[in-house]
C-alpha cells in the first residue's frame, strides 16, 4: 500500500516536471526575406533561432531578397508584434523607450505619429491606450483599449478589457461625486437664498415700522403746529381788533411838562430813554389807563 503509494506521488512530480520545463508549440508564421535580412536576424525577429528556421524549411543555408520561409514561432502574439513593430518602423522603440522611462506624455506624442502614417499595429493602439491610462487621460485611453477589445479575435490583450472595465468603474465613481457635489451646491445656494429672503422680509418690516413712527411723529407735530397756529391766529385777531391809544400813541403814560424858566438842566430820562432839556413827568395815560390800547 505504501509502495502504491509513493509511486502515484513519483508519477505526479514527474508529470508537473514535464509540463513545467515544457517548450510552447511553436506555430507557423510566412516571413517574406527583405534586402540585407539573413537567418540571424530573421531569427532574431520571431525569438527563433537559425537552426529551427532551416529545419522548417529543408535545412535551406542561404535566404535571397523575396524568399519566403517558414518561421516556427513560440513567442507570445504580442512580443511578436512587438519585435515586428521594431524591425518595420523605429518609431515603436522609441515610444516603448519613453514607456519604460516613464514618459507617458512623449511615449504618447510618438504612438500618435505611428498612427497617422497608417497601416499602425494593434499594439500601437493598445501601449497609446495603457499610456493614457498612467496619464489619467480616461476618456482617450477608453477609446484606444476598446478598440483593441474590437479588434483582438485571438485574444492576445487580454488586459485590454480589463482596463475598460476598471476606467468604467472610475468614471462611475466621478459622474456619483460630481452628482453629490451639485446636490450639495444645489442645497446650499437654496439655503442661501432662503437666508437672503427672510433677511430681506426683516429688513422691510423694519422700514414699515420706522415710517409707522415716522408719519405719527409727523402728524402729532403736524397738530402742534396747527394748534399753535391757530393760537397765533387767534392772538393776531385779537392784536387787530385791539388799536393803539390815540392819546399815549400806545406808550400807556403822557408827558406833561413844567416851566422851569430857563434854569433847568440836561437831564436824562430812564422812562423816555431821552435827554430832556424841560421839568417834565410821566402821567398815566387816562384814556386807556396805562394800557396803550384801546
Amino acid at each position: 500500500m505504501k509502495r502504491s503509494f509513493y509511486l502515484l506521488l513519483a508519477f505526479i512530480a514527474a508529470t508537473i516536471a514535464v509540463y513545467a520545463n515544457a517548450v510552447p508549440e511553436a506555430r507557423q508564421k510566412i516571413h517574406v526575406v527583405d534586402r540585407g535580412e539573413d537567418l540571424t536576424s530573421i531569427a532574431n525577429l520571431y525569438g527563433t533561432t537559425p537552426a529551427e528556421i532551416r529545419k522548417a524549411n529543408y535545412d535551406v543555408d542561404y535566404v535571397y531578397w523575396g524568399m519566403e520561409l517558414v518561421i516556427p514561432v513560440t513567442i507570445s502574439e504580442y512580443d511578436l508584434q512587438l519585435k515586428e513593430a521594431y524591425h518595420n518602423n523605429s518609431l515603436y522603440g522609441e515610444a516603448q523607450a519613453a514607456y519604460r522611462s516613464g514618459d507617458y506624455k512623449q511615449a504618447v506624442k510618438l504612438y500618435d505619429q505611428i498612427i497617422e502614417q497608417g497601416d499602425a499595429l494593434l499594439i500601437a493602439y493598445y501601449q497609446r491606450g495603457v499610456a493614457q491610462y498612467q496619464r489619467d487621460k480616461y476618456k482617450q485611453a477608453y477609446e484606444d483599449l476598446k478598440y483593441v477589445v474590437r479588434h483582438d479575435r485571438e485574444d492576445h490583450f487580454p488586459k485590454a478589457q480589463e482596463y475598460c472595465k476598471d476606467i468604467e468603474r472610475i468614471q462611475q465613481e466621478r459622474s456619483q461625486e460630481n452628482a453629490q457635489f451639485w446636490a450639495g451646491l444645489a442645497q446650499t445656494v437654496a439655503i442661501a437664498g432662503l437666508t437672503a429672503y427672510e433677511q430681506s422680509q426683516q429688513s422691510k418690516q423694519q422700514k414699515t415700522s420706522r415710517s409707522s413712527s415716522s408719519s405719527s411723529s409727523s402728524s402729532s407735530s403736524s397738530s402742534s403746529y396747527s394748534s399753535g397756529g391757530s393760537s397765533a391766529s387767534s392772538s393776531s385777531s385779537t392784536a387787530k381788533s385791539q388799536s393803539k391809544c390815540g392819546l399815549c400813541g400806545g406808550k400807556g403814560f403822557t408827558v406833561e411838562y413844567s416851566a422851569s424858566f430857563g434854569l433847568a438842566e440836561k437831564e436824562y430820562c430812564s422812562e423816555c430813554g431821552k435827554t430832556m432839556m424841560s421839568n417834565h413827568y410821566h402821567k398815566k395815560c387816562t384814556q386807556c389807563d396805562g394800557k396803550g390800547y384801546r
